[in-house]
């Protein structure tokens, strides 16, 4: 809509413009999802089928009760706009808005919301508090609290990033673990077993007590290139500890969408039907959708 107006810029008076882009600006978003929407279930419904693009409600909850996801029949939808989406340039929001983003997100039936990461900073600590009382019970299902395995050297009880996360009562834990053996030695400067047993601890610590736990497999692919065997130990460590879903991650957007099928498929191999395997894909490359597709 922008470009349009743009293109026709030289019609129309510079202050028309900016009033006509400032005014649509506000609601069209919601008007094009809105009207999407209404198209996909009608066609769904014309196609006599049970279920739209968009899950239930609840889906999340329940799909993850019955077992591994297993696409494309089924996919889940996680959705990152209040956490790297807020970390764009220009891009600042409230914690008043996060909230009514959070109640909009979980109304279009966003399986998953990530909503920040407690502790991190006082936006996001504030989010949480005022989620337990704030937000409806189904977006409260639907929040993820996103973090890291416990310290190298330290036990996850003792963690206070680790209990930001229990603090925060969101239902689901989202936490960052390393991959790639060479980020593990150089920079983080840990042991090779030490960094298993972080995902270890970590993950057995957060499930104890209750919370379905992610983890964000971090560099997973260049490190498959690098040393697959540690990647995929990796992976066995969180699938031993309890977590839910692998989410695989392509940290430097380089990877090729031939090499991301390969090791995909591989790790399908090994950890399809134990647990659900998610897709983190960066666009450095431009290459996104191709990556997650």
């Amino acid at each position: 809509r922008t470009t349009a107006l743009r293109d026709h810029s030289n019609d129309v008076p510079a202050e028309v413009t900016s009033a006509a882009a400032a005014t649509d600006a506000g609601d069209w978003i919601q008007r094009d999802l809105e009207d999407a929407a209404a198209v996909v279930g009608s066609a769904a419904a014309d196609a006599d089928v049970e279920q739209s693009m968009f899950a239930s409600p609840t889906s999340s909850t329940d799909l993850l009760r019955d077992g591994a996801i297993v696409g494309p029949a089924k996919v889940l939808v996680y959705d990152t706009t209040l956490r790297d989406g807020t970390q764009m340039e220009s891009i600042s929001v409230s914690c008043d808005d996060k909230l009514k983003i959070a109640n909009r997100l979980s109304r279009f039936n966003i399986d998953y919301i990530e909503a920040g990461w407690p502790g991190s900073n006082p936006k996001d600590e504030q989010f949480f508090s005022r989620a337990k009382t704030e937000l409806d019970p189904i977006a409260k299902s639907k929040l993820v609290a996103f973090g890291s395995t416990r310290r190298k050297n330290a036990k996850a009880h003792d963690d206070p990033q680790i209990a930001k996360l229990i603090e925060s009562e969101a239902p689901t834990v989202c936490i960052v673990a390393k991959a790639h053996l060479w980020q593990v030695t150089d920079i983080i400067r840990a042991d090779p077993e030490e960094n298993l047993e972080m995902i270890r601890d970590s993950v057995s610590y957060l499930t104890s007590l209750g919370r379905k736990v992610m983890v964000d497999l971090e560099h997973f692919f260049d490190g498959h290139k690098f040393d697959a065997g540690y990647a995929l130990d990796c992976c066995r460590a969180a699938v031993d500890a309890g977590a839910e879903v692998l989410v695989m991650c392509d940290t430097n957007g380089g990877s090729m969408p031939w090499e991301v099928e390969e090791i995909t498929r591989g790790a399908m191999e090994e950890f399809g039907g134990k647990v659900t395997l998610g897709m983190h894909a960066h666009n450095d490359c431009g290459l996104a959708v191709a990556n997650s597709l």
